[in-house]
């Protein structure tokens, strides 16, 4: 909201004034007012005169809506009369900005995190019908004079215009950080040394900070702890587990110690999300949390001199994690605990929601740090040589599939490490080790062993993890399918194995099976080569120093239905090359087994991604840990979501050109929610084509291990129309004649769509025309169904969509209505009242008029002498004299504006008005005379004359001169004592004649008498 002369804080005054009484249309009114008050007249009479006007607002308006805000400054939530518009969790709520009128209001809403401004939304909601106009991409919204609303968004400034529903771009602008790009300390030089632990630090108050009453960009002075005290309840829930809340303030310390190395002039951060949030209310879980890792943060194990890092973080970073290229710390990483979670923030570093789900499931705040930032160490500054450390990667009980596990700490810069095994028999080895970690394989393998790893810094017991060994694949399940279905569903009845060990995930597949030799490479990077052990006989074949470092992707599939969780197991096979030496460190140990650390070495790089890898849906890096051995293919498995309907599927296998890599297959199992019950039915999608289909089905343990497949046939009959959707495009009116595409949604997931057409009935323009979908290499996923049309007449046109599928099933979509209608409307005014001469003499009625014979009129407008427009309702009556001149024009129903039109009416309601008196003859008067003065007035027109007329004693009434100007006066002589009656009347333009007005003269005994009363 902006209004001259009213600064920062009178604006969050005139919000909360807003809030107390209701949003009330009539109060907000009453609010503007008082503020332009405030400075006039004081406070005190403010509030009196306030109090007045509310009260007269009250007792003329009706009661306006109620517009209601959440208090969590984590959730955004918004209702007016009880309708929820907005309810966003992870999310902040700025300021509510009001339109003038108070109709409109405006508010943002900005990801949790670091840095997410980028990611916020305005939303736009009309309280008086309460609904939800459009959400504008943006934040800091300001309305204009002009009734359009500026939005500051990432590329620059964006306006909105409600009346017209258009955005258009203005000017560029620094509008998502006060400061530039270079500033943002991804490159900031460190010094040769740590710098000092800040004391305090200087926070600027944003005006799209929600939770703070303070005024815009003041800059408090906080003591740095305290802010850390202050953000970690502004940014997650102080109801999080500890370690949860931990990790939290321990990223939001070290976001804003890098902020305050960056010397800004003015200020260090502001208290909102193009840094990150802060409040005012504390909680003692929070404190809790900040006190326990006081002086912790994470510095980059790239910078020798440990300065911290631009610790980013989001309300929900997905699965996986994006990577940010400036810099080593934020590089993409799996995050299974957010598999089917779509992303809502920027995606870099922590998931705030990932390290709540993290820290329900067992994880320490070190750990999840640890997960989250990579290569990175874990420091106190205010305690350089306190012990720090975690073990990653595995939770608190993991079990694994293979014989190995690599070992990956966490761990501040400088200091020793140690990693002791205890295995079964009480035998127990100790190794040190370093932040790379290592990769440790029992000798001999065991099929199914418990450890626990232990690890120490300085000496101190920082984590200890239990870690078994399983690597005994479950029976294979039973799997029951009917000979036919009709439906759009297919029953399954899966038996699981009676082992107990079975109670991992269902997966279920439609022969998802792409062999490796079947990918694509790229030059030099493997061959083709005939393979045994590979289950068609070939497999895809990369070597160490012969076959260069390549990707070998494909095969850009769309069979998978979207909305599900899906595993993709690539089946590899990899052996060190005969050439290379790893350096190793053997133990032998009573039992005769041996143990090998040895240094972790990436294998490859496993992802899966659509839209020629602009999504990257699945990650995981390939370690020697996954494999059981050289000459035996390995399935390793990597989770994904499909959100919406794939593109081209690719998986996708990056060699790094280390180690000898083989790829036989790559399997795709969907993973339904099934419970891990004896028995279970799933009602499955008969999704990707019809006819005799193979489904194949496969447990999985709880360490990952898969089945054998059991397999099953069924024949799919698809005996199902497509369906289409409501959601026509394009809605409404079209206001120009010009070639335009109309859309529907249509899907068949059965047989997959094949033709469409479109019906076009209409005035001038009739017939068929070919339609195409918006996915035709998927027809089986949801999509459009599209057809061009020429410029269209004016009129009704009637469209109707025709489907068919690919087993010839034929459906008619409902007919919808395009209406295109060209012309404005007509609008004419008749003026009725008395007249005369070209004036009225009464009071005048306006009557508009209006027609439009397409799609009819939408309404009148019109404005009097100037002041504000409004919807014509009825007859505009013109009573005050004067010359009026009322503005006009209409509307239609498709939008067209007609011109504005204007009229005048000059109304002239009475005749002339004269005043008359009497004073002394001025000097040099005859003798015996006296002054006659005269003022005539018209309320409109104009005065043409005035007539003087004089009557001595019982004589008759005589003209004195002719036609007499409006004002001025005359001498009369007057005998003494002589009674002598002078009166004046005027004629105005129009030639009405004004009444008589009199006056009585005496000299008496050469005294002037002048009467009081006149007549």
């Amino acid at each position: 909201m902006s209004v001259a002369g009213v600064g920062p804080r009178e604006e969050v005054r005139m919000v909360m004034v807003n809030r107390r009484w209701g949003c009330n249309r009539a109060a907000r009114g009453v609010a503007l007012q008082a503020v332009a008050l405030v400075a006039a007249v004081g406070v005190g009479l403010v509030l009196l005169l306030l109090t007045g006007m509310a009260r007269v607002a009250a007792a003329s308006t009706p009661p306006a809506p109620q517009v209601e805000t959440g208090t969590d400054p984590r959730h955004a939530y918004l209702a007016v009369d009880g309708v929820v518009l907005l309810d966003e969790a992870h999310a902040h709520l700025g300021p509510l900005q009001w339109r003038p009128d108070g109709r409109l209001v405006a508010v943002a809403v900005a990801p949790l995190g670091t840095q997410t401004a980028a990611q916020a939304r305005v939303y736009l909601v009309d309280v008086d019908a309460a609904q939800l106009i459009t959400v504008i991409p943006g934040f800091s919204p300001e309305w204009q004079a002009d009734g359009s609303l500026q939005v500051a968004a990432a590329s620059g400034v964006v306006a909105y215009d409600p009346a017209t529903g258009q955005l258009t771009s203005l000017a560029q602008a620094d509008a998502v950080h006060p400061f530039s790009q270079a500033e943002l300390a991804w490159d900031l030089v460190s010094a040769d040394h740590v710098p000092p632990y800040p004391a305090t630090i200087r926070v600027a108050h944003h005006p799209s900070n929600g939770c703070r009453d303070v005024p815009a960009w003041q800059v408090d002075v906080i003591p740095f702890e305290e802010y850390v005290a202050r953000a970690v309840p502004a940014e997650v829930p102080a109801s999080w587990p500890f370690d949860a809340l931990a990790a939290q303030a321990v990223a939001a310390r070290t976001y804003a110690w890098r902020q305050i190395l960056v010397g800004r002039p003015d200020y260090d951060v502001t208290d909102w999300a193009n840094f990150q949030m802060m409040c005012d209310q504390r909680y003692p879980s929070t404190d809790a949390a900040v006190a326990a890792t006081a002086g912790q943060y994470l510095s980059a194990r790239d910078d020798p001199f440990g300065w911290p890092i631009v610790a980013m973080y989001s309300a929900e970073n997905g699965h996986p994690t994006r990577t940010n290229p400036n810099v080593s710390y934020l590089q993409a990483v799996p995050d299974l605990f957010a598999l089917g979670q779509a992303r809502w923030g920027h995606g870099y570093g922590l998931s705030q929601w990932g390290a709540f789900r993290r820290a329900q499931a067992g994880h320490n705040y070190r750990q999840i740090l640890g997960h989250y930032y990579t290569g990175v160490y874990l420091q106190d500054a205010t305690d350089p040589g306190r012990p720090l450390g975690a073990l990653l990667d595995l939770g608190p009980a993991a079990v694994l599939p293979g014989p190995a596990v690599r070992w990956r700490p966490l761990l501040p810069h400088g200091v020793t490490a140690t990693l002791a095994i205890q295995m079964p028999g009480g035998i127990s080895v100790t190794y040190p080790i370093s932040p790379d970690g290592g990769l440790w394989r029992p000798d001999p393998a065991p099929a199914a062993v418990t450890y626990t790893a232990t690890l120490r810094v300085a000496d101190t017991q920082m984590d200890q993890v239990v870690v078994a060994f399983d690597a005994t694949p479950p029976a294979t399940p039973a799997l029951s399918l009917p000979a036919v279905v009709t439906g759009s569903v297919i029953p399954i009845s899966v038996t699981r194995p009676g082992d107990a060990r079975s109670t991992g995930w269902l997966g279920l597949s439609r022969n998802w099976v792409w062999e490796g030799e079947s990918l694509y490479q790229t030059p030099g990077s493997g061959q083709v080569v005939s393979d045994t052990a590979a289950a068609n006989g070939q497999a895809l074949q990369a070597r160490a120093g012969v076959d260069q470092a390549g990707v070998w992707y494909g095969p850009y599939t769309t069979r998978l239905p979207a909305g599900r969780s899906y595993r993709a197991l690539f089946w590899l096979r990899a052996t060190p090359p005969a050439t290379t030496t790893l350096t190793t460190t053997t133990f032998t140990m009573t039992g005769a087994m041996t143990g090998t650390l040895t240094p972790a070495r990436r294998v490859a790089r496993l992802d899966v991604v659509d839209d020629l890898g602009n999504q990257i849906l699945g990650l995981r890096d390939v370690w020697p840990s996954d494999f059981i051995s050289g000459g035996v293919y390995s399935p390793v498995a990597v989770d994904f979501y499909l959100f919406t309907p794939p593109r081209g599927l690719e998986f996708r296998v990056a060699w790094p050109g280390e180690v000898d890599l083989a790829l036989d297959r790559v399997e795709v199992w969907q993973l339904p929610p099934v419970p891990a019950a004896p028995h279970a039915t799933v009602s499955w999608p008969a999704y990707g084509g019809a006819g005799p289909t193979a489904i194949q089905a496969i447990a999985f343990d709880e360490a990952g291990n898969p089945s054998r497949p059991a397999s099953g046939q069924v024949t799919i009959q698809d005996e199902t129309s497509p369906e289409f959707g409501a959601d026509f495009s394009p809605q409404g009116w079209q206001r120009e004649s010009v070639a335009l595409s109309v859309t529907l949604p249509v899907t068949d997931g059965v047989s997959g769509l094949a033709t469409g057409e479109l019906v076009l009935e209409g005035p001038g323009l009739s017939g068929t025309r070919t339609a195409s979908f918006s996915f035709p290499e998927n027809p089986w996923a949801p999509q459009h169904i599209a057809a061009s049309l020429p410029p269209l007449p004016d009129g009704l046109h009637r469209i109707q969509f025709r489907a068919t599928d690919h087993s010839g099933n034929v459906a008619l979509s409902r007919v919808f209505t395009l209406g295109v209608d060209t012309t404005p409307p007509t609008v004419t005014a008749i003026l009725t009242g008395p007249q005369m001469n070209g004036w009225y003499t009464g009071a005048v009625t306006v009557t508009l008029q209006g027609e439009d014979s397409v799609s009819g009129l939408a309404g009148i407008w019109y404005g009097v002498d100037g002041a504000g427009e409004q919807l014509y309702t009825g007859p505009v009556r013109l009573e005050s004299a004067g010359v009026h001149r009322l503005t006009y024009w209409g509307q239609d129903q498709a939008g067209n504006v007609s011109l504005t039109h204007s009229i005048t009416a000059a109304l002239d309601l009475a005749p002339p008005v004269v005043l008359l008196w009497q004073a002394l003859a001025p000097s040099g008067a005859p003798s015996g005379s006296v002054a006659i003065h005269w003022s005539a007035s018209d309320d409109a027109a104009g005065v043409e004359r005035v007539e003087l007329a004089s009557r001595r004693g019982s004589g008759e009434w005589q003209a004195v001169g002719g036609a007499w100007p409006a004002s001025g006066s005359t001498a009369l002589p007057l005998a003494p004592d002589e009674p002598v009656w002078v009166r004046a009347r005027g004629i105005d333009r129009l030639g009405r004649t004004g009444p008589w007005v009199e006056m009585a003269l005496r000299l008496t005994g050469g005294q002037l008498f002048l009467p009081l009363v006149q007549r």
